[in-house]
């Protein structure tokens, strides 16, 4: 298993971030783990939502299946993907509001054999910055 999480403030209105994190055409604006899009993409995203996209993680690329298993609009977003070789990915995104703007709590788990023992470890470290560059691209982007 690798995980990776990361919470970050913003100066964003809670709206405008769960906007942005509900937009998939968006997703190669600010999630470096997105690799490009395989699918026709909603335009809402609701319970049951799917679409299929690459995910890129350490230079490697997989294609990975999306259902949305979680929209709790406008705080928490739930994705679960399913990957080759049983990977399994799932990512949480979680907006609240706070006296500045917003607090965006992202965080992303690969299971399966692939990353199992030492090269999950690796992938976690990986993952770690991705989501570190993913959140400052989030928090900067429009601007």
């Amino acid at each position: 298993m690798a995980r990776a999480s990361m919470t970050t403030e913003i100066p964003i209105e809670p709206a405008v971030a769960w906007a942005r994190a509900c937009d998939f055409a968006g997703y190669d604006q600010w999630f470096t783990l997105h690799g490009g899009w395989c699918s026709e993409v909603p335009a809402r995203i609701v319970h049951g939502s799917t679409a299929v996209s690459e995910v890129v993680v350490r230079g490697l690329r997989q294609k990975v299946s999306w259902t949305a298993l979680r929209v709790e609009e406008p705080h928490l977003l739930t994705l679960e993907g399913r990957g080759m070789m049983g990977i399994n990915v799932v990512v949480d995104l979680a907006v609240t509001p706070t006296e500045m703007g917003s607090r965006v709590a992202l965080d992303f788990d690969i299971t399966g054999a692939a990353v199992a023992g030492p090269i999950g470890f690796a992938v976690a470290k990986s993952l770690k910055g991705d989501i570190r560059k993913s959140l400052e691209l989030f928090t900067h982007l429009g601007q």
